[in-house]
């Protein structure tokens, strides 16, 4: 299980086997990173940015890798907050206070 860093600075992954918790990926500074606006692909997890970033966050679940995915001009506050859908090819993402929907297409890593 994998969990996204809102004042955090690293992504944690909890083993549901023996209960250990380990930071993984790089270091993620700041507050308000990411708001449980998360979904999953087959292959990896990914995150919509809250008031904190601007870019997707991935988690590849074969190796663990934490990538951060550009994205848009993205402004405002709590952008995107807890609300996303997936497909088998894409999240989607509704906004709180961003001006568009959010669309990631899990082929290409597009944005």
């Amino acid at each position: 299980m994998y969990c996204a860093p809102w004042d955090a600075d690293y992504v944690l992954k909890v083993s549901l086997v023996d209960g250990t918790v380990t930071q993984i990926g790089p270091q993620l500074t700041g507050y308000g990173k990411y708001a449980g606006a998360c979904a999953s692909s087959s292959v990896a997890m990914y995150c919509a940015p809250s008031y904190g970033t601007s870019q997707v966050l991935k988690v590849l679940f074969a190796d663990d890798s934490v990538v951060l995915l550009t994205t848009p001009t993205l402004s405002g506050t709590n952008k995107y907050f807890g609300r996303c859908w997936t497909s088998m090819t894409s999240m989607y993402c509704m906004p709180q206070q961003a001006s568009n929907v959010l669309e990631v297409l899990f082929a290409n890593d597009s944005v």
